[in-house]
């Protein structure tokens, strides 16, 4: 049931995801500018902006700018229909030390918007961008020029777009309900994980929570909702903190998949390969926030590619434990394939290798849902493991505890169990009783023949306390036995003294004793007043033997205690 719930979740999730992601070309129409975009660099944001518009370099290659001054220029003409009504001007707040915007229109007016690390917080948008007003005018805008300091990946200049603001707002309002939805859906195994984790202990449970929990931060940072509870974080902080929370997540699915999987499924090589990957992926993610100027536009690069070896391990590593028949394997191979594509098209992407789209986000957070979700369906077929497992080991424990408390031969209780009482309560009476003359019976008759005596004094003795309304019956050894059975008065304890010996001197008669050598029982007894069990067992002793000194086949009960 638990898992069909949160199979059921996952579908509502998806429906949700779905609704806005289809719906956002209809209902958002927006302008790509990347495509139409040429660049140029320069010392200073006049030598950039300086740059004649025919010496724009509107290649490949173009976002790739190593000056500390990037320009990137877009002619509107070349880049489509611009949309109706107020405009607005949308980016990637990656992180950059500064920016200015000219706005270029058809009367030969420009416009400059100096844009700072405040307006990248002030006007973020949920899909992970922020936008800058468009000011409206007689003429038509025709141009957007921008110079960026010091940008710190190529996202600034292809996420470039531009839309109506009223459409846009309307996506953001859509999107942002997405987002809360999927950080909802992730606190529930967040949750789950912790509590279960005081329960049972299991190392996987952590690394499940740090997928769920990296998963979770990834969510909030990368989507910008880290800004409701955070409004002062700086871009460059939500830039790494995608980052860092990416490789957390990773991190927590590898060592997930290594402490779930049957033993002898992960081989060494593998095992070593995903460690050091990840191991890789960690380091460039904590040298992402030092922007050293060598790798300022190449460490992003870096970065998703050190995502693709950890995505192959995991498929190498599921692949070959789908092969040998692992059951957990199975679900984390459903869980962890939407994103072996998302991710791996996200990767492509960013490295401009495959077309980019905003419908990318939405899928890889699915993927991450799916994975976290999915993954927590082997948790739950582990639990059922784990229980078959503990419930096997009681059994056997069980088992073995009774056989270390029952003797092997009459099949009763033994010494051992015996000793694990330590009073003698009130309204219990213990009764010691010992056959009489059994040496002879061993010497006349054999061991083996003693043997079967003892058995069906066992028998004999079980059958006469059940008869007297309960009670516990111990061989202690040889052929003593020990009885603790229900006695508030002396009375009550006599007569229960007096019908065990009776059943043993009339059981050699009975139909069960074929062949069997008459045998009688002495009987000492003492009253539960609450005395130490050791105390109470040496007055029944003692009786006993005033019951043998006083010629055998009687009853003798303890007048107080043993001096």
């Amino acid at each position: 049931m638990g898992i069909g719930r949160l199979l059921l979740l996952l579908a509502v999730m998806l429906s949700f995801a779905s609704g806005p992601a289809a719906a956002a070309p209809a209902a958002s129409p927006f302008l790509a500018l990347a495509d139409a975009a040429c660049t140029a660099g320069g010392d200073s944001v006049e030598a950039a902006f300086a740059v004649d518009e025919s010496s724009l370099d509107c290649g490949p290659n173009r976002f790739d700018r190593r000056e500390r001054f990037a320009r990137a220029r877009v002619e509107l003409a070349k880049g489509g229909v611009v949309p109706a009504g107020r405009l607005i001007w949308q980016t990637n707040p990656t992180g950059f030390d500064s920016m200015l915007v000219r706005l270029d229109y058809a009367d030969g007016t420009q416009r400059l918007v100096d844009v700072d690390a405040q307006m990248a917080v002030r006007n973020w948008d949920a899909n992970g961008t922020f936008w800058v007003p468009v000011q409206q005018r007689g003429a038509p805008l025709t141009a957007v020029d921008v110079v960026v300091e010091r940008p710190n990946s190529r996202a600034v200049f292809t996420r470039m777009t531009l839309s109506s603001l009223k459409d846009a707002s309307r996506a953001n309002h859509n999107r942002q309900l997405l987002y809360m939805l999927l950080c909802g859906i992730l606190l529930v195994p967040i949750i789950y994980d912790l509590l279960f984790y005081r329960i049972l202990g299991a190392r996987f449970l952590l690394w499940h929570l740090a997928m769920a929990v990296g998963t979770l931060l990834y969510t909030l940072f990368s989507s910008g909702m880290v800004m409701v509870m955070a409004p002062d974080i700086p871009s460059f902080v939500r830039h790494c903190g995608s980052w860092l929370a990416i490789s957390l997540t990773m991190m927590g699915t590898v060592r997930f998949s290594f402490s779930i999987l049957e033993e002898g499924m992960v081989s060494r090589p593998v095992r070593r390969f995903l460690n050091y990957a990840v191991l890789a992926n960690i380091v460039i993610a904590f040298l992402l926030p030092f922007e050293f100027e060598a790798l300022r536009m190449l460490a992003t690069d870096l970065y998703v590619i050190s995502v693709l070896p950890i995505i192959g391990g995991m498929a190498v590593l599921l692949g070959i434990a789908t092969l040998r028949d692992s059951r957990v394997a199975l679900f984390l191979s459903a869980a962890f394939g939407g994103l072996m594509v998302a991710g791996t098209a996200q990767v492509l992407a960013v490295l401009d290798l495959f077309p980019r789209s905003d419908g990318f986000d939405e899928a890889l957070y699915a993927a991450l849902v799916i994975l976290v979700l999915g993954s927590f369906a082997a948790v739950g077929d582990r639990f059922l493991v784990i229980k078959a497992e503990r419930d096997h080991a009681r059994v056997t424990a069980r088992k073995l505890g009774a056989m270390a408390n029952t003797d092997g031969l009459t099949g009763l209780l033994n010494r051992r169990a015996f000793d694990q009482s330590r009073r003698l309560g009130r309204g219990l009476g213990l009764l010691i009783a010992d056959i009489d003359r059994f040496k002879a019976i061993n010497d006349t008759y054999g061991h083996q023949r003693g043997d079967a005596v003892l058995c069906h004094a066992a028998r004999t003795i079980e059958g006469a306390v059940r008869a007297l309304g309960g009670g516990e019956v111990y061989r202690l050894g040889g052929e003593e036995f020990a009885i603790l059975t229900p006695a508030v008065t002396r009375q009550q304890l006599d007569a229960a003294a007096e019908a065990i010996r009776v059943a043993i001197d009339e059981g050699a008669q009975g139909p069960d004793a074929y062949d069997m050598p008459e045998i009688t029982i002495s009987v000492g007894a003492v009253q539960g007043e609450g005395q130490l069990m050791h105390v109470a067992f040496a007055e029944a002793d003692g009786a006993l033997y005033r019951a043998k000194e006083g010629g055998r086949n009687r009853c003798v009960i303890a007048e107080g205690p043993v001096d």
